[in-house]
């Protein structure tokens, strides 16, 4: 429509000139988000003697993935010169430190207009930063604020924001919302546990778990697609219990009896073996071999094909981040599982008189009848925790902000960074710039020393944005605490560097 309407205008000079005559005033909102074809148009309707008035805000252009070009704003004065700007700098949103550290980091930006936001409502709360262990324990220690801002602060939910760079970071929120029974909602995308990719994935796992689930059967046997036709599918459902054995069992043997096409059988082995072959071995195995077990099996099964199969390449990455994020929880789960067996005290919803995979399962499954109950009871519910990314949060303002994953590879993320380089760099501060002035009162930060990846620990860096961050807007951090381990690591190096120096050491208690 908008090249059609580009090309209409450009080469029928009457049908332009008739709009230039009907057209005096134009105006364009949120011009920071417009591509050069729209700035074609606009150039094209607006006479000479047109009064053309563009709003929009240069450090909130984060759409550069849909097209946007933020050229556009910046070149404005001279595309539509002589004109007028006018900065509207006072913000009737948030309290001033809000806006300090917001302008602390947009301002390292080289190219923007400038101009500095403030507000007469005060300085407000200080900025809180919240330095976690690693992933599991920022989604605990998030939830855990909140559930105080409920039960404690009597803030109500639908005041509370928890922003993200990319979707799938809510996962592990979720989980410790849920454990909070929190109420949330997820804005602008969907729960981690109701994408097609997670379902996919927790079908071939509960087939894994129990080979005779008819209904992960149905929904995976043709998935990618085997050439397994639904009269084929109903056939190995019925002939299976007859042979007394459980689906995957029977399709593994090549559905014997059935007189399959060669090409229909060698395909429903290829689905049924490994699959089959995990669930006998995952019945012996460790909690901590589990991970590895199910994850060959599931990607011999048809997970490797579906995603050579898939061309375009951002739902490849959506399939290969809810793989990643899946797998994780299933290692957290099991570390969790084995230290329940230990001490039950410790992880008390977890049910260790199951198998792993069993109770790994019933969690979710628990958690999505909660899910269920809090719709019923929507209608009289004061509100819910909103749950987003940092792209939908734009617009929109709360009282109370949670920025997480403040950190190094996600704000600002990986993939900008390697795709756009210092141009990426300059998208990502401006997504910061958007994050923070969603709060409206309070707004705190938080981020993991480290991430796990399985059973792999990976060391992560606090975000480069926050030391641009004035020091004056934030509370200070408190430092984590040193597990045994490296409080004797740290005190024996201390020791060491003493006597390599030659300085006394005061006290058998420095290395207790």
């Amino acid at each position: 429509m908008l090249l059609l309407a580009r090309e209409l205008l450009q080469q029928n000079v009457d049908i332009r000139n008739q709009l230039q005559e009907r057209i005096h005033h134009l105006l364009i909102d949120e011009y920071q988000d417009t591509n050069p074809l729209q700035l074609s148009l606009i150039q094209l309707l607006a006479s000479p003697q047109c009064q053309v008035c563009a709003v929009g805000d240069d450090d909130q252009a984060i759409y550069a993935f849909r097209g946007a070009n933020i050229e556009n704003i910046l070149r404005f004065e001279q595309d539509f010169a002589p004109c007028r700007v006018i900065k509207l700098e006072e913000n009737y949103r948030s309290y001033q430190n809000i806006l300090t550290a917001a302008h602390g980091v947009i301002s390292k930006n080289p190219h923007r207009k400038g101009k500095k936001l403030f507000s007469n409502l005060g300085p407000g709360n200080k900025i809180k930063v919240l330095e976690c262990e690693d992933g599991s324990k920022e989604a605990e220690t998030v939830a855990l604020n909140i559930h105080d801002d409920l039960h404690k602060r009597g803030m109500p939910a639908h005041n509370i924001a928890l922003l993200y760079r990319a979707n799938p970071q809510s996962r592990l929120f979720e989980e410790s919302l849920r454990q909070q029974a929190i109420p949330y909602k997820i804005v602008g995308g969907t729960s981690f546990f109701d994408t097609k990719e997670v379902k996919n994935l927790l079908a071939w796992l509960s087939l894994i778990d129990y080979p005779g689930n008819e209904m992960s059967f149905r929904r995976m046997v043709n998935f990618p697609a085997r050439g397994i036709g639904h009269k084929t599918l109903e056939r190995l459902v019925d002939n299976a219990p007859q042979a007394k054995q459980s689906f995957l069992a029977f399709s593994a043997a090549g559905a014997p009896g059935l007189d399959l096409k060669k090409t229909a059988q060698q395909s429903l082995i290829s689905f049924a073996a490994p699959l089959f072959e995990a669930a006998q071995a995952a019945q012996k195995a460790h909690p901590r071999q589990m991970v590895a077990i199910c994850e060959r099996a599931i990607q011999d099964a048809g997970y490797k094909r579906w995603v050579a199969e898939e061309k375009d390449p951002k739902i490849r990455d959506r399939i290969r981040e809810a793989h990643q994020g899946f797998f994780d929880a299933l290692a957290l789960f099991c570390e969790q599982y084995e230290e329940a067996k230990s001490n039950p005290r410790a992880h008390e919803s977890i049910d260790t008189k199951r198998s792993v995979l069993r109770a790994f399962l019933q969690k979710l499954s628990l958690e999505d009848k909660e899910d269920l109950r809090e719709e019923d009871k929507s209608k009289t519910s004061k509100g819910k925790v909103t749950l987003m990314s940092l792209h939908a949060a734009k617009g929109l303002e709360f009282e109370k902000v949670y920025l997480v994953g403040f950190e190094e590879g996600l704000l600002p993320h990986r993939r900008s960074l390697e795709e756009s380089g210092d141009t990426g760099v300059q998208e990502e501060r401006r997504l910061c710039y958007v994050g923070i002035t969603r709060a409206k009162a309070q707004l705190v930060l938080s981020y993991a020393q480290w991430r796990r990846r399985r059973h792999e620990r990976i060391k992560r860096e606090p975000s480069r944005f926050l030391e641009n961050i004035p020091a004056k807007t934030l509370d200070t951090p408190k430092p984590i605490e040193e597990t045994e381990e490296e409080t004797a690591f740290n005190a024996f190096a201390s020791l060491k560097a003493r006597l390599s120096k030659n300085e006394p050491v005061e006290s058998h208690k420095e290395i207790s």
